[in-house]
Parts: C-alpha cells; structure tokens; sequence
C-alpha cells in the first residue's frame, strides 16, 4: 500500500515517470507515520525533485485554469469557467472512468490540445488584455522559472493581449 500510494502521489506532484528514489523515501515515510497523509504531504513538499527546474509536470487543464485565474486575478462567470473546461477536455465531472482523470502529459498533449490550449490562451488574452499588463503577470506567474527568450517574446509582443496569450501558452506556465 505504501508504495503504491508513493508511486501515485510522486507521479502526480513530481514527475510522469516517477523517480525511485523519490517513491522510495515517501513510501518509508508513510510507512513509518503508520499512513499520516499530513506527514506524507509534507515529505512530498519537502522532496527536492518536486522543485528542480525545469518543472517537469504538464499542469492538466484543470490546474492550467485555476493557475490562470489565480495569476490573473480579474472576476470570471461561472458559465466562462465551467466553458473552459470543456474546451480543454476536462469538463467538471466528466471523466470517463471513477479512477478520474488522467495524470500524465502524454493524455493532455495531443496536437488538438494543445491547438485547445492555444485558443483559450488567445481568448483569455483577448478578454483580459486591457486589464493586465502582461510584464506583471510573467513577473508574478513564471518570474524564478521563466527564461530570458520566455521574457523577450512577452516583452516585445505586440499587445498586451498577445502578452498576456504568449505567458499562458509559455513552457514555464504550462508546468508545475
């Protein structure tokens, strides 16, 4: 049991191809805790694979959203969200199986998707350009992880809704 829910937890907090050594020491933290899952979740935050640039985890859209609309910070409808789902294939309880969605890049990177991506990224910078300055929101957003090329290509985009588009659709937001 203690492996099997290590090799989860790392696979989804750390990487798709979860690191031995990593699922070996949360299992042996589980194990000793007798199954503390706040002492487990603290052993995962603690992990340094969980932190090593570049992140390695594909957010799935639904952590692709929320991380939007966390770094954004401007009201959105519900209708606009739940849309948004959907757009992105992870529409709010629709998996199709009761294991939930997938957890890996390899489901959420088909060409569709990431075509998916580019629209919504394109709309959202559309609908929210003139509120926010797209230097800001990779400041706060992608800031310690962003790359010199990442910042020249937001810096230099032609609107700052193409700016704010360009920092949602940029490899560091799409990782975590």
């Amino acid at each position: 049991t203690a492996r099997h829910v290590a090799t989860k937890l790392v696979r989804h907090f750390v990487a798709d191809d979860p690191p031995a050594a990593a699922v070996d020491h949360i299992a042996n933290v589980f194990q000793s805790s007798g199954g503390d899952l706040r002492i487990v979740a603290g052993a995962l935050v603690d992990l340094p694979d969980a932190w090593k640039a570049p992140l390695s985890k594909l957010r799935t859209p639904n952590d692709m959203v929320i991380a939007a609309l966390r770094a954004l910070e401007v009201p959105v409808e519900d209708d606009k969200l739940v849309g948004s789902l959907h757009l992105l294939g992870q529409a709010p309880f629709g998996a199709n199986s009761p294991a939930g969605w997938p957890d890996t890049a390899t489901d959420w990177l088909s060409p569709e998707a990431l075509m998916r991506r580019a629209d919504w990224a394109v709309a959202v910078g559309d609908r929210v350009g003139r509120l926010v300055d797209p230097r800001l929101l990779a400041k706060h957003s992608i800031g310690p992880v962003a790359t010199d090329t990442t910042l020249f290509l937001i810096n230099g985009a032609p609107s700052a809704a193409e700016g704010v588009a360009m920092t949602l659709l940029s490899p560091e937001f799409q990782r975590r």
